[in-house]
C-alpha cells in the first residue's frame, strides 16, 4: 500500500502527502456504495447525514514551529472507496494551528478555531481566531476573532523550541471544540481562556452573547476545564473535567456532561464519569499538574479532556477524551509522547440523564494497537447516522516504532466502530511521522477535531426542560436521586417544526466540489475471497536479529503470521464462500508444510511446525516454484483469488543459473529467480514480496521486479514492522480492486540525480576572506554536498546519486552518475588539475545535460544540476558560425542550452561566486528553473 501521493484541491498549497489504509474487512462492507457510479468530472454529492453510508470527514493536522506553512492544517477523508483519497483544505501559513471544526452546509464553508499547542503557531489571526474555508477550491477567510481568548503566550524563540512557556497552557487558553445550530445560523465557540462558551451570528460572525460553563457554581469551579460542544435536538451540551489540580487526588478526577438551551437558559448536568477506571496497560488518569515538569521523565502522564460528545441512533451518549499530555509538548529534547485518549459510551438513565459504570466492561473494546497500545482514540468523534457508526480520531492506528524505544505515537488517523457492538470495522491513518523528530511533527503527534461533512437534519427549540441542582457526584457509577431530574424534563425525541423569525431553511443537499479521482463501477466487496499462500524465508539467518539485543526475525516473521491468519475470513457465508491460507518453507529447498485450507487451527500449528525447520541457503526461485503448487492443488477455489506472500531477509544463494540449470538462458541467480516468479504470474497470482533487514542484505530491485506490481513489494527494516505490513496486504484483499491507498511522501523517500557543475577558470584562483583559493572554497563546499546526500540504499533501493563535471574554455565530466562517496570525493579533488582560461557557459550547460546520461540513471530520482561560476560568460560563441546564429550576444548562447536542461527535465540550480561585478545576475536567475533557484555567494567561504 505505498504508491503515489493523492489529489489536492486547486489553490495554495503543495499536494498533501497521505497515508490511507483500511484495515479489517467490516469496513468495506459497512461502507458499501449505495450510489450509482459517477462520471469524473462530476462533484461528489453531499448527501443528507441520515442517508449518506460514507461522508467525508474533516479533521485538523498540527506541525511543530514556523518552517512548515505549506503542510496540511485541515483535511478531508473518507473511508468507503477502493482508491481512498484525501484533500487539503487549508494549509498551515492560512490557518496556523486550528483544533475545533464546525460544518456550514448551507454555504459550504467549514469554520476552524485555534488552539492552543507548545511548538506549534498560531495562525493570522492569533488566539482567538475563527477561520472560514471554503469548499469550493477558494482562499481561507478570516471569520471573527473571539474576544478574551487570551494572548499567544507561546515561547517563538528557536523557532518554538523547547517553548518552554507554551507548555502549561494547553487547554487552558485560546479555543476548544466549535459547533453550530443550523436552523437559526448559531455559532458556539468554547473559550479556554475565559471557560465560557462564545455565541456568534452567522454569516457575518457578530457576537450575540456568552453561555457559562456548567460548573461556574460548583466549589470545585476553579478546577473546572471545559472543552467539547455538542448541538442536538434543542440543546448544548459542553463537556469538562475536574482537573483536581487544587488537590491532586485522584478520587476528585470527574468528566462532566452539562446542557443547556442556546442561550445558557435551563442548564443542568447530564451525566458524570468516574476518571478512575481501569486504562489496561495505560497509565491511569491523573490530576493536571501543578509544574508542567513530567516531560523529561513520562512518556505517558495522562491527563483527560473532554474534547467531543456524539449521540448514537439508540441515544446512547459518547464521549471523545483526549490526553492533554500530547498537547502540553515534547519539545525534541524530551520524550516522545503516548498519550492516547478515549472513547466511552454512557446509557440513558432516565430524561436527560446519562450513566457510565467506570467498573463495566469497555464497550469500543477494539480500539487499540495490539501489543503496544490498549487505547487509540484521540479525542475527535463523528457519528454516522446513515449506519449507527462512530468515528474516533486515533494515535498509532496501524504501526508505531517498536516498543523498547523511547519512541512514542508516531501516526495518527482515524478508526470506525460499530456502535452497537463495539467492534472495530476499519481504520485509516492520515499522517505517519517517517523523519520522526526532524519531520514537520516533531516528537508530537496527533490530530483534532473530526466533522462529518454532510446536511445535517433541521434542528429547532423543544420545550422546555426545568433545571435542576448540580450536586457533586459521589465516586460510585450508581446514579442516585440528585442524577434524576424533574418530571417535567423531557427530551425530544424527534426535531418539531415551530415559526421562528431567525430560522431558515435546511440546504437540499447538493455537490461540494473537492476533487477525486475516477470511481470504479460499483461492486460488492464482499464478493471477493483469497487463497493466500504465505511463503517464508527458513534460512539460518532467521534466527538472528537485525539489530544487537533486538527481537529475532523468525520470532517475529511467525507472530506476523499468526496475527495475519485472524484477518482472514475462513467462515463460509450463505454462498459458501471463504478465504484459504497455505504454508510453504524454504532455505536450500522447499517444502508445503501445509495445502490449502480455512482450518486455522491447522494454519497455526503448521506455522508452529515450520518455526523450527531452518538450514542455509536461500533459494528464492525455489520459494516462488513451490508458492505457486498449493495454488495449482486440488483445495484450490477457482473463484478465490490467487495470492503469494513471499518473505525473506537475504540475497538469493545457491540457486542454479547458466547452461544445465533449471534456467536456460539466465546468466546469474536473479535471472533463475525473475523466470521461477515469470512462471507464477503467467499462471494468473498476485505475487507480494517483503523484505527484511538491512537493505544490503536484501536486492531490493529483484523484490520490486518479481512482486506483480510495484506497489506490492513491501520493506521492514525491522521485525517488528512485518505485523503492520502483513495487515496493509491483507487489506489489499476481498475488494473491488485490489491496489493500495496512496503512501506518504516522504522527504526522505525523495532522491535526486545531481551533476555538480564547477567553474574551473583561472580566475577561482583568487582568495577568500579567510585566505583560501575560490577553487579550494569551492572543492570543500562541493566535498560538504556529496557527504550531505544519502547515497546508500535504504530497503526499496532507492539512493541518491551524483555526477562531478568542470568547465572553463572546455568541459569535461569527471565521473559519471555514481553512488560511491569514495570515487565522488576522489573525482572533486581532481578538478582542480584542469583549471585553465575562459567560462564557456554553454558547454558547463551542455555538460551538466551529458553527464546527467553517463552512468545508470535511477529513473524515480529527480534530475538536478547544480552550476557553480565565479565569473561573466566568457568564449561563448553566438551569430553566424555559431550554433545558435539567431543570437546576437553570449547571453542568448547560454540561455538557449539552459532551456535544453530545462526542457529535458532537469531541475537548474546556480550559484555566482565573488563580486556583484563579476557574475551577471540576471543571467543566472534566467538560466534556472526559477528565480529562487538563483543563489549567491560573495566571498567562498559562503558557499
Amino acid at each position: 500500500m505505498r504508491s503515489s501521493r493523492v489529489p489536492v484541491r486547486p489553490g495554495p498549497g503543495p499536494a498533501l502527502a497521505l497515508l490511507l489504509t483500511f484495515v479489517g474487512f467490516g469496513l468495506s462492507i459497512a461502507f458499501q456504495a449505495l450510489a450509482p457510479p459517477r462520471a469524473a468530472a462530476d462533484p461528489l454529492p453531499i448527501l443528507a447525514c441520515e442517508s449518506a453510508p460514507d461522508p467525508y470527514l474533516a479533521t485538523t493536522n498540527f506541525v511543530i514551529g514556523r518552517s512548515f506553512d505549506r503542510e496540511p492544517a485541515v483535511i478531508a477523508f473518507h473511508g468507503g472507496d477502493s482508491e481512498a483519497t484525501a484533500i487539503e483544505l487549508a494549509d498551515i501559513g492560512a490557518v496556523g494551528a486550528v483544533y475545533g471544526l464546525a460544518y456550514d452546509a448551507k454555504r459550504e464553508r467549514l469554520y476552524a478555531a485555534a488552539y492552543h499547542k507548545r511548538n506549534s503557531k498560531f495562525g493570522p489571526l492569533g488566539p482567538g481566531g475563527i477561520y472560514a474555508i471554503p469548499l469550493d477550491g477558494g482562499a481561507v477567510e478570516p471569520l471573527l476573532q473571539v474576544p478574551e481568548a487570551g494572548r499567544d503566550m507561546h515561547d517563538k524563540d528557536d523557532d518554538y523550541h523547547p517553548d518552554e512557556r507554551g507548555r502549561g497552557y494547553a487547554g487552558k487558553t485560546s479555543l476548544g471544540d466549535i459547533e453550530l445550530d443550523p436552523a437559526t445560523d448559531q455559532l458556539f465557540v468554547m473559550n479556554l481562556e475565559a471557560r465560557r462558551i462564545d455565541r456568534f451570528q452567522l454569516p457575518e460572525g457578530r457576537a450575540i452573547g456568552s453561555v457559562p460553563q456548567g460548573a461556574a457554581g460548583e466549589p470545585w469551579a476553579e478546577d473546572a476545564r471545559p472543552f467539547g460542544l455538542a448541538w442536538h435536538q434543542g440543546w448544548l451540551y459542553q463537556g469538562l473535567v475536574d482537573s483536581a489540580v487544587a488537590t491532586q487526588r485522584r478520587d476528585d478526577l470527574f468528566a462532566y456532561v452539562y446542557a443547556s438551551r442556546a442561550d445558557g437558559s435551563q442548564m443542568q448536568p447530564v451525566a458524570a464519569i468516574d476518571l478512575r477506571y481501569d486504562r489496561g496497560r495505560h497509565d491511569p488518569w491523573k490530576p493536571w499538574p501543578r509544574r508542567e515538569d513530567f516531560s523529561w521523565t513520562h512518556n505517558e502522564y495522562p491527563q483527560a479532556m473532554l474534547t467531543d460528545i456524539a449521540f448514537d441512533a439508540g441515544g446512547n451518549l459518547l464521549v471523545g477524551l483526549r490526553d492533554r499530555h500530547i498537547d502540553t509538548g515534547p519539545s525534541l529534547i524530551e520524550l516522545y509522547r503516548r498519550a492516547p485518549g478515549d472513547v466511552l459510551r454512557l446509557d440513558p438513565a432516565g430524561p436527560m440523564r446519562w450513566h457510565f459504570d467506570p467498573l463495566a466492561p469497555e464497550h469500543y473494546f477494539e480500539d487499540g494497537l495490539a501489543g503496544i497500545h490498549d487505547e487509540i482514540a484521540g479525542g475527535g468523534l463523528a457519528q454516522l447516522m446513515a449506519r449507527d457508526l462512530l468515528v474516533s480520531t486515533a494515535i498509532d492506528p496501524l504501526r508505531t516504532h517498536r516498543e523498547g524505544t523511547n519512541v512514542g505515537a508516531v501516526s495518527a488517523g482515524a478508526i470506525w466502530l460499530d456502535n452497537p457492538s463495539g467492534r472495530d470495522l476499519g481504520r485509516v491513518e492520515l499522517v505517519y511521522n517517517a523523519k520522526r523528530h526532524a519531520g514537520p511533527h516533531g516528537k508530537a503527534i496527533g490530530l483534532g477535531d473530526l466533522e462529518v461533512l454532510c446536511v445535517p437534519p433541521d434542528s429547532t427549540p423543544t420545550p422546555s426542560a426545568s433545571p435542576s441542582a448540580s450536586p457533586r457526584p459521589s465516586p460510585t457509577a450508581t446514579p442516585t436521586a440528585s442524577d434524576t431530574p424533574p418530571a417535567s424534563s423531557t427530551p425530544t425525541a424527534t426535531a418539531t417544526a415551530t415559526a421562528s423569525a431567525t430560522a431558515t431553511a435546511t440546504p437540499t443537499p447538493g455537490p461540494i466540489y473537492l476533487p477525486y479521482g475516477e470511481k470504479d463501477k460499483y461492486c460488492r466487496p464482499d464478493a471477493y475471497h483469497t487463497d493466500v499462500v504465505l511463503v517464508l524465508d527458513r534460512s539460518t539467518s532467521m534466527l538472528r536479529p537485525v539489530e544487537p539485543g533486538g527481537l529475532a526475525k523468525n520470532e517475529a516473521a511467525i507472530a506476523a503470521a499468526r496475527a495475519f491468519l485472524r484477518s482472514l475470513d475462513f467462515s463460509p457465508d450463505g454462498l459458501g464462500r471463504h478465504d484459504q491460507v497455505a504454508v510453504v518453507g524454504f532455505n536450500d529447498s522447499a517444502w508445503i508444510e501445509l495445502p490449502l485450507t480455512r482450518d486455522a487451527a491447522a494454519a497455526e500449528a503448521a506455522l508452529d511446525r515450520i518455526a523450527g525447520k531452518t538450514i542455509e541457503g536461500t533459494r528464492l526461485d525455489l520459494a516462488f516454484t513451490w508458492g505457486q503448487k498449493p495454488l495449482d492443488g486440488p483445495e484450490r477455489k477457482p473463484e478465490n483469488r490467487p495470492v503469494i506472500i513471499m518473505l525473506t531477509d537475504g540475497l538469493p544463494n545457491r540457486v542454479p543459473f547458466g547452461a544445465g540449470s533449471p534456467y536456460p538462458g539466465s546468466q546469474r541467480q536473479e535471472d533463475s529467480v525473475l523466470m521461477a516468479v515469470d512462471a507464477v504470474k503467467a499462471a494468473g497470482t498476485r505475487v507480494y514480496t517483503i523484505g527484511l533487514g538491512n537493505p544490503r542484505d536484501i536486492l531490493p530491485w529483484l523484490m520490486i521486479d518479481a512482486a506483480s506490481e510495484r506497489w506490492m513489494y513491501y520493506y521492514a527494516p525491522l521485525p517488528e514492522d512485518l505485523a503492520g505490513i502483513y495487515a496493509q496486504i491483507a487489506a489489499t484483499f476481498n475488494t473491488c480492486d485490489p491496489r493500495p491507498a496512496p503512501t506518504p511522501c516522504a522527504p526522505e523517500e525523495q532522491h535526486v540525480d545531481v551533476v555538480l557543475v564547477l567553474d574551473m577558470s583561472t580566475s577561482m584562483y583568487r582568495t577568500t576572506r579567510s585566505g583560501r583559493t575560490k577553487h579550494e572554497a569551492a572543492i570543500a563546499a562541493a566535498h560538504s554536498f556529496v557527504d550531505q546526500l544519502d547515497l546508500e540504499r535504504d530497503g526499496w533501493g532507492r539512493r541518491d546519486q551524483v555526477a562531478v563535471a568542470g568547465f572553463n574554455d572546455a568541459s569535461w565530466t569527471e565521473i559519471g552518475m555514481s553512488d560511491d562517496r569514495a570515487a565522488v570525493h576522489a573525482a572533486i579533488d581532481r578538478l582542480p588539475a584542469r583549471i585553465a582560461e575562459g567560462t564557456r557557459l554553454d558547454l558547463a550547460l551542455e555538460e551538466g545535460q551529458r553527464a546527467m546520461g553517463i552512468g545508470p540513471r535511477l529513473q524515480p530520482n529527480q534530475p538536478v544540476i547544480v552550476l557553480l561560476t565565479d565569473g561573466l560568460p566568457n568564449r561563448v560563441p553566438f551569430g553566424p558560425g555559431s550554433p545558435h546564429p539567431d543570437c546576437d550576444r553570449q547571453e542568448c548562447t547560454v540561455l538557449k542550452y539552459a532551456s535544453a536542461a530545462k526542457a529535458a527535465g532537469n531541475r537548474l540550480f546556480t550559484i555566482g561566486l565573488g563580486e556583484s561585478s563579476d557574475v551577471l545576475r540576471s543571467l543566472l536567475e534566467q538560466a534556472a528553473t526559477a528565480p529562487d533557484h538563483y543563489y549567491f555567494a560573495p566571498d567562498g567561504e559562503d558557499l
